[in-house]
């Protein structure tokens, strides 16, 4: 290779990986030139073969590890490197948190342009695998058209992975995709194609609580012929021999051709529609489409981490915005004066009013709407501006009108919980052009095994 930067597509490199980018892969140089290399972990020496040149970097795909770094491991999943998910199993777990907690320091310094800026030390997830209460399976066909049950490959989405186990969530839904798969070979039940839009059987959504062990079963497929209805209970019992933890089966149908889990109309329930889990002295009821984050013993890590951030005295006012089923303010109300919170979703606002129920929190209100227009409404019912506002927003970060909204309020504290270390820079540029002082940065790992960080940033004025 010459010293000129010269890299072409398809040509062999050897290159030694520096650190971890947002998205997963390693990054080294070529006399200067940015490359990135998946699977790979810092201080690995690999040779590569290059498959993008762009003006900026390389793109290259790992031909041979030639020296390996202290920090690889033997991944424990049979799938690595296949499935597209958990891209860094690879790598020790200590070395994943230090790569997380590098990606929102830089994130900060060289998106938000704050130089000197402490980030705290980033908060472990308690357990790094069989950690997921909630997976999302799909049905479908391998590349030699046999019935599958897994993810979608990634170098072909027409395509499905057919797994056994999955490392990330518990050991009893390995047992419930047995018995599904099991039963649609017997049963000769065909499975969708996403392309042509054919076949019977769609999706297999679990839920786990971690609390109870109880677990929920979704099944999705298009609606079926009359003369052709699959046998709803059979499966049912199955599952109930099999995994005696499920304690609630739908069977949904789902005409939509939109490959994503949906249920249009129910065609079989048994059991419970719901699973209760809780985090430290606070229940939440969950239902099949209720928003809760997937990795429960963190979510406790995180939202103990926000709490502490808010600095409640059992008196502060807390509006809540982005707040899904309720979850956060729900957690905290015992320590606050009052919570409302804002969602779009109606849905999710049931679910926060009757887990508000539950508990016992008659110092909770949750309005349904469009933040532009809810928020009105909330700052009457708190009776002038919050004493405290948390943000949690979609991964795409805040709308820009809606965030200039809750910064009109100036409340004394604001909390902005971020899953996007990108979109926080960008956003934090704006919070500081209001007047607000960042005061701490913590971030929290959820998602062992991949490359995803929350951070909770408190801003005060």
């Amino acid at each position: 290779m010459s010293m000129d930067n010269e890299v072409r597509k398809g040509e062999e490199v050897e290159v030694r990986i520096d650190r971890l980018a947002f998205g997963g892969a390693g990054v080294g140089r070529l006399n200067g030139l940015v490359t990135f290399v998946p699977f790979t972990a810092p201080g690995d020496v690999v040779r590569a073969r290059i498959i993008k040149r762009k003006k900026s970097h390389a793109e290259a795909q790992v031909v041979q590890i030639v020296a390996p770094s202290p920090d690889r491991v033997t991944p424990p999943c049979p799938y690595f490197g296949v499935c597209g998910g958990c891209a860094w199993q690879h790598i020790s777990y200590a070395r994943q948190l230090e790569a997380k907690q590098s990606l929102v320091q830089e994130a900060i310094e060289h998106i938000a342009s704050l130089r000197g800026v402490a980030v705290s030390p980033i908060l472990p997830s308690p357990v790094q695998y069989r950690h997921r209460n909630k997976m999302d399976l799909t049905f479908g066909l391998t590349p030699d058209g046999a019935p599958a049950l897994g993810f979608h490959r990634p170098d072909n989405f027409r395509h499905v992975l057919d797994i056994e186990t999955c490392r990330i969530q518990p050991e009893a839904m390995d047992r419930i995709v047995a018995v599904c798969r099991e039963f649609i070979r017997q049963r000769d039940l065909s499975c969708y194609d996403p392309v042509r839009h054919t076949g019977l059987m769609r999706h297999l959504m679990m839920r786990h609580s971690v609390a109870t062990g109880s677990l929920l079963v979704v099944v999705t497929s298009a609606t079926p012929p009359a003369e052709a209805t699959p046998e709803y209970a059979e499966l049912a019992r199955r599952l109930r021999e099999a995994v005696p933890e499920a304690r609630g089966f739908v069977w949904g149908a789902n005409d939509k051709p939109a490959d994503v889990m949906n249920v249009e109309r129910v065609l079989y329930r048994e059991g419970e529609d719901r699973i209760e889990e809780r985090l430290g002295s606070t229940r939440f009821r969950i239902s099949a489409r209720s928003f809760f984050q997937t990795n429960t013993r963190a979510t406790q890590v995180l939202y103990d981490a926000i709490a502490d951030g808010l600095e409640l005295d059992g008196s502060k006012t807390v509006l809540d915005a982005y707040c899904g089923t309720g979850s956060i303010g729900l957690y905290c109300a015992r320590r606050a004066g009052a919570v409302w919170g804002l969602e779009l979703i109606t849905e999710a606002v049931w679910d926060a009013r009757a887990n508000a129920a539950l508990n016992g929190l008659e110092n909770c209100r949750f309005i349904a709407g469009d933040i532009r227009q809810t928020l009105r409404l909330a700052v009457e019912g708190l009776h002038g501006r919050p004493d405290c506002v948390i943000v949690d927003p979609p991964r795409g970060g805040m709308h820009k009108k809606a965030l200039a909204g809750l910064l009109e309020l100036e409340a004394p504290a604001l909390i902005y919980v971020s899953c996007n270390p990108t979109t926080l820079a960008r956003d934090l540029t704006d919070i500081l052009g209001k007047g607000y002082r960042l005061a701490r940065i913590q971030p929290v790992d959820l998602f062992p095994q991949t490359y995803h960080v929350e951070t909770v940033c408190r801003f005060e004025k």
